[in-house]
């Protein structure tokens, strides 16, 4: 049914095949063959085309002549290579090749191939789904810091430097409101009550001295020194001031190491302050420099004056804003914890004896204060205490007056918003690859089904063609690869 030399002579026939296609014009081939078995183009022209491109010019021209040939040169070309096809059953060797090629090669090919893609796709959404939940904590983060300073995340999405963000977080005090918010505290500080509670410890400490065998303890002096300052003293200026003065003196402290480490070298030379030494060189030799040194006393007390004025300003600068100082605010809170605890201390003793202290060197201050009135007058101290103590209140006094703090929030912030931005490249990266992962699917999917569609249509063609040179008897070609 089908020769040894098939390969050879359907090999053979393809050349023909080609030469006849390019002999054919373009729009006239595309009319006689509208859509080709295969997409590959090096699969060659199998003989189900040959058979569309006979029936379709047969439609346009099917006259023959007196030898029974076709006159139109391109069907009588056609119709001969189909001939040749279906001759020594060459038709049934070249469907049963690319049957066999779509079966065992290029169907498992592509299924392997979209199920690679398809389980890239599934570690795609496990990455997105990660880098999702990273990408939130972040930006949690990020959020909670600029929500603690005062500030909003946007403030600092166009930000890249410390610098900016340093200047973002000190504008989000407000230093005219903490200035304000300072004031008050000094104004709370003066109540009566806190100087009551302040001289009742005073008195009630001078009397248990005086009842004691021991002297008068010489640390009653001392007692609530800080509260004590922070009560007399005046309103500052300005907050600014301290701000611009810590920043300067930064700046000066940088400036002076520079210095020092630049000019740092020993040039072998010995300075003596000796009246009548004369500088000379190695060889013993005088120079005269040109240069006249003339004593002016007025300029120098001039000089003298200013330097000691701008140091003053400085100072007083310093001292009007004294709780924007880290250990005066410490000190001032152990004042307050030990006036509590005193406060606390009398409160129990009055309420295990309503008489109090009743002894004729008893203080009035002591003698007069009831149950009542302690436990109002440690509410009021109390309160003072949790205000100094307050997160918002200390993290906008350091803010304001310390510059190592601002630089340390300005650097978490900027980490964090590095971090969020680098994750956020990351998950566009990932969306893009997923999207081509789904692109890559949805044309893998259509290719697999094409093939199956065009393997089961060549094996139907294949049982028809045995089953015609058997004498129209019926063939099965069982095939798995086409489920």
């Amino acid at each position: 049914m089908v020769s040894d030399t098939w390969s050879r002579d359907l090999e053979r026939l393809q050349v023909r095949a080609r030469k006849a296609r390019e002999s054919m014009k373009k729009e006239r081939l595309e009319q006689a063959l509208p859509k080709t078995t295969f997409e590959e183009a090096d699969k060659g022209i199998p003989y189900q085309d040959c058979v569309m491109i006979v029936n379709n010019l047969m439609k346009e021209d099917s006259s023959t002549n007196f030898l029974g040939q076709y006159k139109d040169a391109s069907l009588y070309a056609w119709d001969k290579i189909k001939r040749d096809y279906e001759k020594s059953g060459l038709c049934i060797a070249q469907i049963a090749r690319d049957l066999i090629s779509l079966c065992k090669y290029e169907i498992p090919a592509l299924r392997d191939e979209l199920e690679e893609m398809q389980k890239r796709e599934g570690h795609s959404k496990q990455n997105l789904t990660s880098l999702d939940r990273s990408l939130k904590i972040a930006a949690n983060e990020l959020s909670a810091s600029c929500e603690d300073i005062g500030i909003e995340t946007n403030d600092v999405a166009g930000l890249n430097s410390e610098s900016q963000i340093e200047s973002r977080i000190l504008r989000s005090v407000h230093l005219d409101k903490l200035r304000e918010e300072l004031q008050t505290y000094r104004i709370a500080a003066r109540e009566k009550s806190i100087q009551d509670a302040c001289n009742l410890y005073r008195d009630f400490t001078k009397y248990l001295s005086s009842v004691s065998s021991d002297n008068e303890a010489s640390t009653t002096t001392t007692l609530m020194n800080t509260l004590r300052k922070i009560q007399n003293e005046d309103e500052p200026t300005s907050l600014e001031s301290c701000v611009q003065f810590q920043v300067e003196q930064d700046v000066v402290e940088e400036k002076e190491e520079e210095v020092d480490a630049v000019f740092d070298i020993d040039w072998g030379i010995t300075l003596e302050d000796e009246e009548g030494d004369v500088e000379e060189t190695s060889n013993g030799d005088e120079i005269d420099w040109g240069i006249t040194m003339e004593d002016d006393d007025n300029e120098t007390e001039d000089m003298e004056i200013t330097v000691e004025d701008e140091g003053e300003e400085k100072k007083e600068e310093e001292i009007t804003t004294s709780l924007v100082d880290p250990s005066i605010r410490e000190t001032l809170w152990d004042d307050l914890e030990e006036l509590i605890c005193f406060l606390t201390q009398r409160t129990n003793e009055l309420k295990e004896s309503e008489s109090g202290y009743a002894g004729k060197d008893v203080p009035q201050s002591v003698k007069t204060q009831t149950l009542h009135g302690i436990q109002n007058v440690l509410d009021d101290v109390k309160s003072l205490r949790d205000r100094l103590t307050s997160p918002d209140f200390r993290a906008k006094i350091l803010i304001a007056s310390s510059l190592s703090y601002r630089n340390r929030l300005a650097k978490q912030i900027l980490s964090l918003r590095h971090r969020t931005v680098k994750l956020e490249g990351k998950k566009i990266q990932a969306l893009d690859r997923r999207n081509a992962i789904r692109s890559s699917i949805s044309d893998l999917e259509p290719r697999v089904l094409r093939t199956v569609t065009v393997a089961k249509k060549l094996r139907s063609e294949l049982e028809t063609l045995i089953s015609s040179s058997l004498n129209d008897r019926k063939i099965k070609i069982m095939s798995t690869g086409l489920r």
